[in-house]
């Protein structure tokens, strides 16, 4: 397993309850090894199931793995996913896949040059409650479809604190879990954005409208809400109203405003990220791709190709709505500044200012104000690190063409 950050350390208490006794996991990760060690030791792992904490990777390929989970930064995601495959290693790869279709595609390409398995961690394709639904109302009777994907930037929970995390821009997030969802609800994997447009619901609330090649649909998304919300929608073509909230899983069925009896056998039943997890690890210990397993990469590219496509439609339409309110004051206005800066300084290579305004709110202030400098003169003094950071920003450009003083 490759990554140290929250959601590997979630992967990895799941994976060891999912593995077979005598089995090993080996654990890499380049920032988190502190506290991918103190894990080890403060929740050991199911009985009989070894695992080390490994600080080279080719101790990793030395000892011929048969699987490879990669949950690391998703910068890296195919450089890592790469080297397992050219050692015909089976890997399951966190969303999104890649930050650019062209490194999809190789690594596509790669995995089918080697005949080895390649899949991405959709874990929403192997929701009970998701495919309960689908019974209830099929793909056919689907007149439109809402879906609304809300987080808090910071979530306390009794066992960890879940950060969004900036450093992905928030399309590239979320946008992978809707697609799932939308895939478990029409039976189809094409789906197209046609719009993106911010609102007001949250100071990075972004509506995305687009269509499946039956289905329209419309989901709201945010990393910066006020409490967690999960929640599908479905108009029905006879008007009948389907709403499930699963904002805590498996979640509440209603109809037409009244709640009604959902069994989904959760109580029996894997969850998403374990059923997610022990599918990769069948067709891994098969060693040969599936053509019914909903996780295989070539299956799942659209997950990647909507998901830039919100982006890019959403970074056309924040800039020309921060040019037309460019005020230091506006606390949604440095939201969305940051929220799309922080993931394109990450691209671009200035990963440690990148990190550093994601989790500093003093250096959040400072990024807001030296991205309007140019335009606003009352502007704070701009921090001269930022403003050379800046200074080639495609997404800065794009305000400052908008921007009328």
């Amino acid at each position: 397993m490759f990554g140290g950050g929250r959601w590997a350390h979630i992967i990895f208490g799941v994976l060891c309850d999912s593995l077979d006794p005598n089995d090993c996991v080996l654990w890499h990760t380049r920032h988190g090894m502190e506290a991918a060690d103190a894990l080890l030791s403060q929740v050991p792992p199911k009985a009989n199931v070894a695992a080390y904490l490994v600080a080279e990777i080719d101790e990793i390929w030395r000892a011929r793995p048969r699987a490879a989970i990669v949950a690391t930064a998703p910068a890296t995601h195919v450089e890592v996913a790469m080297a397992a495959l050219r050692q015909n290693v089976p890997v399951l790869v966190e969303k999104p896949i890649a930050l650019s279709l062209r490194d999809a595609d190789e690594l596509l390409a790669l995995s089918e040059d080697m005949d080895v398995p390649l899949g991405v961690n959709l874990e929403y394709s192997h929701a009970a409650y998701l495919h309960e639904l689908s019974k209830r109302v099929p793909p056919k009777c689907i007149a439109d479809i809402r879906i609304t994907w809300i987080d808090s930037l910071v979530e306390r929970r009794p066992d960890a604190v879940k950060q969004a995390d900036l450093m992905t821009h928030r399309c590239l997030d979320i946008y992978p879990h809707l697609w799932s969802i939308l895939r478990n609800l029409t039976g189809k994997a094409e789906c197209t954005v046609d719009e993106v447009t911010p609102c007001d619901t949250a100071p990075d609330a972004l509506l995305l409208t687009g269509r499946t090649p039956d289905t329209p649909f419309s989901a709201e998304l945010s990393r910066r809400g006020g409490k967690r919300v999960r929640a599908v929608d479905i108009t029905t073509n006879s008007g009948a109203e389907f709403r499930l909230d699963f904002s805590q899983e498996p979640g509440q069925l209603s109809i037409d405003g009244a709640a009604v009896p959902f069994d989904c056998k959760w109580e029996h039943s894997p969850r998403p990220l374990a059923a997610a997890l022990l599918s990769f690890l069948r067709v891994a210990q098969e060693g040969k791709m599936k053509a019914d397993w909903p996780l295989d990469a070539r299956r799942c590219r659209p997950h990647l190709v909507g998901a830039l496509a919100a982006a890019e439609k959403a970074g056309v339409a924040e800039s020309a709505w921060i040019a037309a309110r460019l005020r230091v004051s506006d606390l949604n206005l440095a939201a969305r500044l940051v929220d799309n800066l922080v993931p394109e300084l990450a691209a671009r290579g200035f990963a440690e200012i990148a990190r550093e305004c994601a989790g500093n709110p003093a250096t959040v202030d400072a990024l807001a104000a030296a991205a309007i400098a140019k335009l606003v003169p009352a502007a704070a003094k701009a921090d001269l690190r930022l403003e050379a950071a800046l200074q080639d920003s495609p997404f800065l450009a794009a305000v400052y063409s908008s921007y009328i003083p």
